[in-house]
């Protein structure tokens, strides 16, 4: 981790809420970091894709900031566009991970 951040990089957690141990070792060594809170393509369906999205608003709400991954596939793509059209409608805006790093962590960081 410390390799890491010699290099300026940053430290994305993928594990589940309550099963990230590097999370604390990261704010140890002021590594910077963010977690995701889902992944939006798990199941493949443009049902499911759009349910995550909507989790993932129900998440920036609360607590100001929600962090997702997803593939590259064209369905996965395509909800996206069409999710981030919707967004200004709602007061929600889609920003580089780079910009939510400092609000995760002082937001919900995870136990």
């Amino acid at each position: 981790m410390r390799v890491v951040q010699q290099r300026g990089l940053m430290f994305i957690d993928a594990a589940r809420a309550g099963q990230r141990p590097l999370v604390p070792i990261a704010d140890r060594i002021g590594l910077p970091h963010a977690w995701l809170d889902t992944t939006i393509d798990a199941e493949p369906s443009a049902a499911a894709i759009d349910a995550k999205l909507r989790r993932l608003e129900e998440v920036a709400l609360k607590t100001g900031v929600a962090v997702a991954a997803a593939g590259a596939s064209p369905l996965a793509v395509r909800r996206l566009v069409l999710w981030s059209e919707t967004l200004a409608a709602r007061n929600l805006v889609l920003a580089p991970l780079s910009a939510a790093v400092a609000p995760q962590v002082v937001a919900d960081a995870p136990q």
